[in-house]
């Protein structure tokens, strides 16, 4: 996928939030025992001057104001047994577990057939033929806010498990493996296996302030992200062919986060984009049967992010939330791109660290505040 198509996938995901001053939220106010009560119309005005909303307020029992009255804001501490104060949580903790997918590589043809005149011209499979399988995947965050402007948040991430593709050749007929300088023949009824697999962890720390009641938030902060690819293939018979690459990167981001709620309590919407530039430590290593060859160097690399989530409330302090994400990294060294810079034959090995990424899926947590 093109850098154009991730820039107008990750335009598309932000400029699907709502305008940040299109309803006044009440991020945790309206979470009472009885919310069902709440039934404030969606476009009533709110009155910046007076701090309350113009027209008719909730139907409550108590100094919250009856039918016919404003919903005075402030007063919304008065009445326990049905609103939850304060409407700026403190702690903000999140776990989500994650069905998380790579998509393919570029198109590199590295297994060929006969053609016409026996020679081996005709491509079978590509690089871009690997499909990756779902990978477990979590993301965890603690969030402290100082107030109802500033917030420092801390974030993991990790896969689990590889993020793996594999393609298994039984052919009746001959076919031969070509590339990183390699030419291998494989016999008719040989078997020729292929694997290929990403790891990937990430950790940040973010420095948020607030806008508009949490309507918007910006934040800039650090970031540490992990990528680590193997691609192996092994003709029967022979030894295994192994191409590996590690990327080590760190760097500053910034981003923008909204919320926006719906019916005041029933349904919150986030989304956020985030992007940051990072030096990358990359190394590669290949190796056949003359022994492992390999490459290092220190290059820019970028990562762009975006998410959409929508948060159900299950009890006063915790939501159900589901999200959909997606990661893009540029400027790294993937295995796939190493194939074409490193001869085994000699061997010897040039590191090429020009390669993305695009990681995205979609994942079921909680949230939890007080």
């Amino acid at each position: 996928m093109s850098r154009i198509r991730i820039f107008c996938v990750l335009l598309a995901l932000f400029s699907s939030a709502p305008a940040l001053d299109a309803q006044m939220p009440i991020p945790h106010e309206l979470l009472g025992r009885k919310r069902s009560t709440f039934k404030v119309p969606r476009a009533r005005p709110w009155d910046e001057e007076n701090y309350k909303y113009f027209g008719g307020g909730p139907d409550l029992d108590c100094e919250c104001g009856g039918a016919g009255h404003c919903f005075h804001r402030p007063a919304v501490w008065t009445c326990p047994h049905y609103i939850v104060p304060p409407y700026t949580a403190k702690w903000i903790v999140r776990g989500e577990g994650m069905g998380f997918f790579r998509e393919e590589e570029d198109q590199q043809n590295i297994v060929f057939g006969e053609d016409a005149v026996l020679m081996f011209d005709d491509p079978l499979f590509s690089m871009s033929d690997f499909d990756f399988d779902q990978s477990l995947a979590h993301r965890t965050s603690v969030q402290r806010n100082f107030g109802h402007v500033f917030g420092v948040e801390a974030v993991y991430f990790r896969v689990h498990e590889e993020l793996e593709a594999q393609r298994v050749f039984d052919e009746i007929v001959p076919i031969e493996f070509q590339a990183a300088g390699l030419t291998i023949p494989v016999p008719a009824f040989n078997e020729l296996d292929l694997l290929y697999y990403t790891r990937l962890q990430s950790g940040e720390l973010n420095f948020r302030y607030y806008y508009n009641y949490h309507a918007a938030s910006a934040f800039i902060g650090m970031r540490w992200l992990e990528i680590e690819e193997l691609f192996r293939t092994r003709a029967e018979g022979d030894v295994p062919v192994r191409v590996g690459t590690m990327n080590r990167m760190f760097g500053g981001q910034i981003g923008i986060e909204t919320q926006h709620w719906v019916n005041y309590g029933i349904l919150r919407i986030d989304s956020s984009i985030r992007g940051g530039i990072y030096q990358n430590v990359a190394r590669q290593t290949s190796e056949y049967d003359l022994g492992p060859v390999s490459a290092s160097g220190t290059d820019i690399a970028w990562v762009g992010e975006s998410e959409v989530a929508a948060n159900f409330p299950i009890t006063k302090h915790t939501y159900l939330r589901v999200t959909y994400r997606l990661i893009n990294v540029a400027g790294i060294a993937v295995a796939a791109d190493q194939i074409n810079s490193t001869d085994l034959a000699i061997p010897a090995a040039a590191l090429n660290n020009n390669g993305d990424a695009i990681y995205h899926g979609w994942s079921v947590g909680l949230e939890a505040w007080w």
